[in-house]
Formats: C-alpha cells, structure tokens, sequence
C-alpha cells in the first residue's frame, strides 16, 4: 500500500529486529503495526496496535526498547475531562501483543483551546537505565513558561517527578535539547529570547543560552547562563560526561544566525557548575572551500585576503557524540527549504493558476573532533548533494552509526561521485530508484575519510530511506527501502 510506510526501526536482540510500520487514512488518522523480522529478514509476526480509548484513537508517541523489552507510548486529549494523558504499554516480543495502557503523566488543559493541550517528549540516559518525560503544560498568554519532568526507571516505574516554573514566558523560551544522566539528573538546554522572538536586535544578538538542571530528585534547581563573548552562538548541544561534567558544543558566527565561521567547545565542572574549559576555533580556509568551483574558491578566497567574513550557510547541529576519554564528535548537515511559486496564465482564457512547491535541499556533512582537553583537533567535510520536492526529504539525509572509533554514514548519492577525489563540486545525488547508489562513508579517530559504494539502487529498485534506517550493532546496520508499493529490508555487515 503507497499509504504504509516505515516509522522506526525501535530495537533488536538474538532473534531479529523489531519495527514500526504507520499507514494514513483518507482522513489524516494513522494505524500503528508493530512488526519482528528475524536475522534472515523474513517477517515473524506482524500486530496492528489498538491505540484506542473511549472509543477514540490515541496519538501514537514514541516507541523503545529498555531492558530488553518493548515500550509503545500514546497519549489522548480527552474533550470532555480536558485532560491530556500519556500511557505506557508493555509488548511481549513473542506474540507482539500489549498490556492494557496505564496512565504514567497528565496535563491539564481545562480553560484552553484544543490545539493548547500540551505536549510530551523523551529522552533517554546513555546507559538506557532512565528515562525522561518532558511534558510541557499549556500557555498562558504573558505567564511564565511551566513544564513537567518525570524519571522513569528501566521498568518504567517512576523515580521522580516534578512540576518546574521558570521566570520567562513561555513566547520567550524554547527548549532545544534535554539530557538525564546515568543517575536521574536532568539538564534541559534552553534558548532564552530577550524581549521578542527575534533573533537579532540592532545587530546583536537577541537571544541567550541557558542550562538549566534539576539535581536531588528535582528539588534543587541550578540556572547557568551560556555564552562566547563577541559570538553569535548558532547551535548548540550538550552531553553528559562518565564523571558528571557536562560539555557544550556547537556552531558560532560573527555575521548572524544563517551562517558559522567556527566551532566551540565548553566544559562545566560537574559541583561548581563553573566553566572549566572554554575553546573555539575558526575554519581553516581549505576546509571552508573545499567542495567549492574553482571560482567560488578564487571569490571565497579574495574575501579572505581582504580580511572579510567568510562563513559557511545554513548548517545545523544533529548530534553531539561523546566518547568514553571525555572527548566529543559533533556531527552537522547543511539543510534547509526553499519555496517556490510558479504562476501560468492560460493564453486562451486568460486564467490564472498558482502552484507551490517545496524544495529541501540536504548538502554537506560536517564532522568535529574535539579532545577531553578542549583542543579541537580537526574539522572534516563530506561532500554531498541533495535536492528533492515536495516530499519532506525522506531519500535525503543520511544514516548515523559509530564502530570501533569510526564515524560512519551512509546516504543516496550519485554514481558519478565513486571516483571523487575532493577537489571540486560533486555531482547531486541521483534519487532514482533506476540510477542512483548508497555510498558508505567513513571518519577515522585522527580525521581520516573513505567513501565507498555500498550498492546501486537499480539493483533492489528502491530507494533507501536513510532517517529510518538503523544501527543495530557494532557491525550491523538495518537498511529500508521504498519504492511505491515495495518496500524492502537489508542488513548491512560491516567488516575491516
């Protein structure tokens, strides 16, 4: 069916995987299937989830795996109590069947429209033994932001659970990223707008950083401003070292918000909650123009000369990867959409017609290793190309995965890029079914790239998926396809 699709690939152990598969309706409702393939990737058992009550569906949330077991969370907004409920149900992996669902977390929206009925987000700590509910309460207009955290352990008992109020309206605060150590401590990374939601106000920055962390259970609250003097921080991400540390990292610039001249890196003393480690560094020209026609780099490399800014666009931060020395990876991509706006009028009749389309472009990878010390050791490009309409991106991006201190990637690209030897533009990925290739690319500790193809896509006659596909061990990734109707599965092994 052209409506069913992939939603996740949630876990796997000795038999097989385990995935989500959502099909939409004439009427914008989604059924839930929850699906195990085993490790000849032929289907084992295959349940359409009943995420009903009163009646009525429920919202599919998230799906986990959490000490070996499968975790499916819904919420419903009821209209009549006004209460918004998230639930918990445990699956069995043999029968793939559900408990009864239990209310783990409640927001409260009486007084407010429908459409201010709160939300729920999770997160869950690196060794998988906490688990994370924000739920963020209903606004008020001109009153200050209020959310709820809730800790969970690994059998989704609750450890803690508190409601946290904060000194900024809630049209002022955004949350971009939220952490719970190993020990159910929780650090939520928001983005602090000064008076309006703009980004910049007189040529300055509009905004502020601020870490803010629960300790004890959430009684005790700790409030740490972020900043680089004279910098535009553009993104930002934050993780949690083995000794309690947190690292902030991200993308800076010194022309706006749509750009970046170089990365950062903080450390904060885990007690103090003081900055212990405070390093930036800009991009090396060659990394700046690498990927570039020669004429772009002969103008990128004039503005250098003449001692003008020169910023790489419209990169965004995916991931911060923190390894067990207390160094990082971050990993970025540059993304973003165009609208485009066609008007016809008919010679004939005279009739104006009006069509939009939606153009995502999904470009370079960037990576970053920046060592336990702060120093920041290299800064790498993978050069890619791509470009597709209306359709979200779902054959763009790429598939993330880490194996024995290598990054690896792995995205739709164009045949005529297996030869590219760094210099110049590449070729934009082919994404046809009929022409195109899945190229693994790997990032070595000291900086080291290798591309390689993987397959052609002519071969399977689909197009890989790479925001589905998954890691599912040291040396295995699970690969979807689609085309249309097919769809289709493969294990990727990974060898030295």
């Amino acid at each position: 069916n052209r409506r069913t699709t992939l939603n996740d690939i949630i876990g796997s152990d000795e038999t097989g995987f385990y995935a989500i598969r959502t099909k939409a309706s004439m009427f914008l409702d989604f059924t839930f299937t929850l699906e195990h393939y085993g490790n000849d990737l032929r289907p084992i058992n295959s349940v359409e989830l009943e995420l009903t009550t009163n009646g009525r569906q429920r919202t599919g949330e998230f799906a986990l795996f959490a000490n070996n077991e499968i975790y499916i969370f819904s919420s419903y907004a009821d209209p009549q109590t006004r209460i918004n409920d998230l639930y918990v149900q445990q699956v069995s992996k043999k029968t793939l069947q559900a408990t009864p669902p239990v209310s783990i977390a409640k927001i409260d929206f009486n007084g407010q429209k429908r459409r201010n009925d709160g939300a729920f987000e999770f997160r869950q700590s690196r060794d998988k033994s906490k688990l994370l509910i924000y739920s963020k309460l209903p606004f008020e207009k001109n009153e200050p932001e209020k959310f709820e955290l809730l800790v969970l352990d690994k059998e989704m008992k609750p450890l803690w659970q508190k409601q946290i109020t904060i000194p900024y309206r809630d049209q002022l605060f955004d949350l971009e990223s939220m952490r719970i150590s190993n020990d159910g401590e929780v650090h939520l990374l928001g983005l602090v707008y000064k008076d309006k939601r703009t980004e910049i106000r007189k040529g300055e920055a509009n905004y502020s950083y601020e870490l803010l962390s629960y300790y004890d259970k959430g009684t005790r609250e700790e409030r740490t401003p972020l900043s680089l003097a004279g910098k535009f921080i553009t993104d930002m991400q934050i993780g949690i070292l083995d000794n309690k540390d947190i690292v902030c990292a991200g993308f800076y610039s010194e022309t706006g918000t749509l750009t970046i001249k170089g990365t950062y890196f903080l450390k904060l003393d885990a007690k103090t909650r003081t900055v212990i480690t405070n390093t930036s560094k800009e991009f090396e020209l060659d990394f700046i123009t690498q990927n570039l026609t020669e004429r772009e780099a002969r103008k990128v490399g004039r503005r250098a000369e003449n001692d003008k800014d020169i910023e790489l666009f419209q990169f965004q931060l995916d991931q911060l990867v923190v390894d067990n020395t207390g160094g990082v990876f971050m990993i970025g991509e540059q993304y973003f959409i165009k609208r485009r706006i066609t008007t016809i009028r008919n010679p004939t009749t005279g009739a104006v017609t009006t069509r939009t389309d939606f153009l995502y472009y999904y470009n370079d990878i960037i990576t970053i290793r920046i060592n336990a010390s702060g120093e920041i050791l290299w800064s790498q490009k993978i050069p890619k190309r791509q470009l597709s309409t209306n359709d979200g991106g779902a054959s763009s991006s790429y598939t993330f995965g880490v194996r024995n201190g290598q990054l690896l990637f792995m995205y739709n690209d164009s045949p005529e890029n297996i030869n590219y030897n760094g210099k110049g533009p590449v070729a934009r990925a082919e994404l046809n079914p009929n022409y195109g290739i899945v190229m693994l690319c790997s990032v070595s500790g000291s900086g080291e790239v290798k591309r390689q193809p993987v397959f052609g896509t002519k071969e399977v006659s689909v197009l890989i998926r790479p925001k589905v596909c998954e890691q599912i061990s040291s040396n295995e990734f699970v690969l979807f396809g689609q085309r249309g109707k097919k769809q289709q599965f493969a294990i990727l092994n990974i060898k030295d």
